[in-house]
């Protein structure tokens, strides 16, 4: 587990985490690894953010400490052994306040390192649930343009899912629901 803070003299910046994330695949990639992680970002109590992230590790490396290699240079960094690794992460990005300020234009988590049917199975659990009811992981639907009409097309047959749904702007008030037969 790492975790890149900031020290109060800096500020966010949209490429912070993705150069740390760029330093240690490469770190990494010099030992041959694969670098396999998962982020997110939390508020303090002040409303600065700072990231909790989870690399996965062969037993027997350990990665030497971003704000010491000039990996990190927006504050410290600490790390340590996770030892409940998806509760540790599931604390962070459940933590939220109704009184901070979010970032403007900031994600909030991140990921990356899956191959195989594991990121097939990623890419189908970030589809719509309306869309996941009518095709599997192996299928591969991808995004529509919507120069094209939008909705998603399966690659192979050229079959188009459009959504179900339809928003309905009326008196200032957007309503969703289901589109009409």
């Amino acid at each position: 587990m790492i975790t890149p803070t900031y020290a109060p003299t800096q500020y966010w910046q949209s490429h912070d985490i993705t150069n740390l994330v760029k330093c240690i695949r490469q770190w990494l990639a010099r030992k041959g690894i694969e670098m396999r992680y998962v982020w997110v970002m939390e508020y303090t109590k002040k409303g600065a953010p700072h990231y909790h992230m989870l690399v996965w590790l062969p037993l027997g490396i350990t990665l030497p400490y971003p704000d010491k290699r000039g990996w990190w240079t927006k504050g410290w960094t600490n790390q340590e052994w996770a030892k409940n690794a998806i509760g540790y992460i599931a604390k962070y990005a459940s933590k939220g306040s109704a009184l901070i300020q979010y970032v403007r234009g900031a994600r909030h988590h991140g990921n990356g390192g899956m191959t195989g049917d594991a990121l097939l199975e990623q890419r189908w659990w970030k589809l719509p649930c309306w869309l996941r009811v009518q095709v599997i992981p192996s299928d591969q639907v991808k995004r529509r343009p919507t120069s094209n009409g939008g909705g998603f097309v399966h690659p192979e047959s050229g079959e188009v899912f459009q959504s179900p749904y339809e928003i309905i702007f009326e008196r200032g008030v957007i309503f969703i629901r289901l589109k009409k037969k």
